[in-house]
């Protein structure tokens, strides 16, 4: 697509149409800056995930992306196979809201359009180049000039690379695919959200029923030798799938730490997964995309795309509202993957209460930092094995 040279300055330029991405871009237009968003593949555009939006997501997604929900699910499943535990979860209103990320993904691209962000898609950015008080983005549809650039690009993101960013952060292995099965078979797993721990290594599997299929998922929350082919197999035997019409597995990275030295650098921000904000516990992170792409916006606007004040409002805004959670995210993701003893007595002395906790977060009622920073979390969970103790 070739601009007219006068059209091809902007203020702001946001590589990737991700989550984080696409909202970066939206709020950018809103505040009335002139912006284009990069998306090197053909939108839609297909995106590994499992497609399952928590409360706190579904409550700031402009109307086009609600409009892509296709189940909500009031009711979750909890099952720690080696324990032979099993546990329970349901709310009034949707504990997991199930989307396909391919058409998500691209009703947010389509609001930030909308909204007058100017949006090219199968344009691969190549490099980037300081020039003054701007910088050249060059694409494979030529060169844009932009005052920032912002990048969304992914856990594996070129923007973080050609920077010389730290990283990246801590990545696991995940693995997933689309399976069709029969009315009856569909049935059984339709109307809640299921996890199962101990079916990898350090992680867990996942069932999320779509509208007319389920996405079902393994992940291992652990760097290391993994098995997930052969994982992935055992777990559609242990739930009774035994012929199956799935399209290709597909395998993904997640990022579960952020990066160590910086989210700002000059001219340049990273948002989302490019700055490694998914949720060590769960693998989630829609949510922090979106967050930090809305943060990133508020920044640069905040800042007049000075960089030091923008790096100032956006790196202080992270650790309020992001990484400081995500420090005590970590430290329960050791107990849960590290340290199996430990899980092991929890989940058999407090697992219902754990899950209901942990559904409070999801929502948003609750954060980590709330609740395992507090003495009381931890005096709830000792007082159940005080009481089953005999009497001497």
């Amino acid at each position: 697509m070739e601009l007219p040279g006068t059209q091809k300055r902007f203020d702001v330029a946001v590589v990737g149409g991700g989550p984080g991405g696409a909202t970066t871009a939206r709020r950018l237009a809103q505040e009335g800056l002139k912006v284009i968003l990069f998306e090197k593949e053909k939108l839609p555009r297909q995106k590994i995930c499992a497609g399952g939006i928590i409360p706190a997501v579904l409550r700031a997604l402009p109307h086009q992306a609600e409009r892509t929900i296709e189940k909500q699910c009031t009711r979750a499943e909890i099952h720690i196979l080696d324990q032979n535990l099993h546990f329970h979860i349901s709310r009034n209103v949707p504990i997991v809201s199930m989307t396909m990320r391919s058409r998500f993904d691209h009703a947010l691209v389509d609001a930030a359009e909308e909204a007058g962000a100017y949006v090219v898609s199968e344009c691969k950015v190549l490099d980037f180049r300081e020039n003054g008080d701007r910088l050249d983005v060059h694409t494979v549809r030529g060169i844009f000039s932009t005052r920032f650039l912002v990048g969304a690009d992914g856990a594996l993101s070129i923007v973080a690379r050609k920077l010389g960013f730290a990283g990246p952060g801590y990545l696991v292995p995940a693995l997933e695919a689309e399976v069709q099965v029969d009315a009856d078979m569909f049935r059984r797993f339709e109307s809640a959200a299921r996890f199962d721990f101990a079916v990898v290594s350090k992680g867990y599997g996942w069932v999320f029923p779509k509208k007319d299929h389920l996405s079902i998922g393994v992940g291992q929350m652990r760097k290391g030798k993994n098995h997930l082919d052969n994982g992935f197999a055992r777990y559609l035997r242990h739930l009774g799938i035994e012929e199956s019409l799935a399209s290709s597995k597909k395998g993904f990275v997640i990022p579960t730490m952020p990066r160590r030295d910086a989210f700002a650098r000059g001219r340049f921000l990273l948002v989302g997964d490019a700055a490694g904000l998914a949720d060590p516990v769960t693998g989630e992170g829609v949510s922090a995309a979106i967050e930090s792409g809305e943060l990133a916006a508020a920044a640069l606007a905040r800042g007049r795309l000075q960089p030091d004040p923008v790096k100032g409002y956006y790196e202080g805004a992270l650790r309020r509202r992001i990484l400081n959670d995500l420090r005590w995210s970590r430290f329960v993701s050791q107990l849960a993957y590290d340290h199996p003893k430990i899980k092991r007595l929890l989940f058999q002395r407090c697992g219902q209460q754990m899950c209901e906790t942990m559904t409070d977060i999801i929502f948003g009622r609750q954060t980590y930092r709330s609740v395992f920073s507090n003495p009381l979390t931890y005096l709830r969970m000792v007082l159940p094995m005080q009481r089953r103790k005999p009497n001497p």
